[in-house]
């Protein structure tokens, strides 16, 4: 299985999962204050990228990894509805 490292930095990584993954319905993490377990592929990927820094070349082509972009919008990103404050 092929592997890319989808993110130069960590701090990268996050901004990535807060613009996309922090927004969508596929992930219970904006839901409870609990345990996080996510119903999204690329989310559980990303997760475990954490330690290892890298993704299978499927979830980094699933994400619409950009060259050369710090954040790109997810191609499976479906946005919560905003909930006012």
């Amino acid at each position: 299985m092929s592997v890319v490292a989808p993110f130069s930095c960590g701090s990268q990584a996050l901004d990535w999962v807060d613009r996309n993954c922090y927004r969508c319905v596929k992930s219970e993490r904006a839901d409870h204050d609990g345990p996080i377990t996510p119903t999204c592929d690329i989310e559980k990927a990303l997760g475990e990228a954490f330690f290892t820094g890298k993704v299978s070349a499927e979830i980094a082509v699933r994400m619409g990894k950009q060259a050369m972009a710090l954040t790109w919008d997810c191609p499976e990103r479906v946005d919560r509805p905003q909930v006012p404050r």
